[in-house]
């Protein structure tokens, strides 16, 4: 007569493959926020446009400040130097990292001499950092 066997995987290698998956997860977690580098190139936001794709530090006033709440993406920027469309330099906090800011940001920096820390990247011949977080943004003076 022929007996059934019975599968079984022992208890220690189910508790490994458990362990494995945990720490997997642990590992693999939630990036942690870059860390922003206060040291990069300092310059004026009327130079910004010769550092295009460099980490940097703009630094200048904040001439007019939007939010642009029925734009997709609802950003607010900061306009450095002039308002738009004449603007040096300007720095955009998109609305999905609005909340982000204890204050609206658009009120916060308005007026305001401020140092913006990020890549310079270039929108529509305009450069600009995106903002994602309040620890890119410095006031140096309020408006």
């Amino acid at each position: 007569m022929l007996r059934r066997m019975r599968r079984t995987v022992p208890v220690a290698v189910i508790a490994l493959l458990v362990a494995g998956l945990f720490l997997s997860r642990r590992i693999s977690g939630p990036e942690p926020a870059p860390t922003v580098n206060w040291d990069a190139f300092m310059i004026p936001a009327e130079a910004a446009e010769r550092y295009i794709g460099y980490e940097a530090v703009v630094c200048g006033t904040v001439a007019a400040s939007t939010f642009a709440s029925g734009v997709g993406g609802e950003p607010t920027f900061l306009n450095f130097g002039r308002p738009h469309p004449e603007q040096d330099f300007d720095a955009v906090i998109w609305g999905r990292y609005r909340d982000r800011f204890d204050s609206a940001p658009d009120r916060l920096y308005d007026g305001a001499a401020v140092c913006v820390a990020g890549e310079v990247v270039e929108h529509e011949g305009v450069p600009r950092i995106e903002v994602e977080r309040p620890a890119q943004i410095r006031i140096m003076r309020a408006g």
